[in-house]
C-alpha cells in the first residue's frame, strides 16, 4: 500500500525539479523523485556491500570453500527460505 508525504520546496527548488522532469521524460515530478529515492537506496546498498567486502579483507587469510562448506550454506539459505516463506504466508 502506498502512502503520502507532502514537502515544501523553496521555488529555486521547484524549478529546478520542473526542469529535471521536463529533460528526462518522467512523466510527474512524483516519478522523478520516487526514482531518485530508488537510486538512493540502491547506493546504500553498494556502500554496505563495499563496507562487508572491505569488512572482510581485513579479517584475515582467504581458505578454500570446500563441499561441506557449500552444504552448510545450501542448508541454512533453505532454512531462510522456509522461514521467509512462512512470514509471507502469516501477513
Amino acid at each position: 500500500m502506498a502512502s503520502r508525504i507532502t514537502i515544501s520546496l523553496s521555488k529555486r527548488l521547484q524549478t529546478w525539479l520542473e526542469r529535471q522532469v521536463e529533460g528526462s521524460g518522467f512523466a510527474s515530478s512524483e516519478d522523478y523523485i520516487r526514482h531518485l529515492l530508488r537510486m538512493a537506496q540502491a547506493s546504500v546498498t553498494v556502500d554496505e556491500i563495499d563496507r562487508r567486502l572491505i569488512e572482510s579483507e581485513s579479517s584475515g587469510p582467504a581458505r578454500r570453500v570446500t563441499r561441506g562448506d557449500w552444504s552448510r550454506l545450501a542448508r541454512r539459505g533453505d532454512r531462510r527460505a522456509v522461514e521467509l516463506r512462512r512470514q509471507i504466508s502469516q501477513a
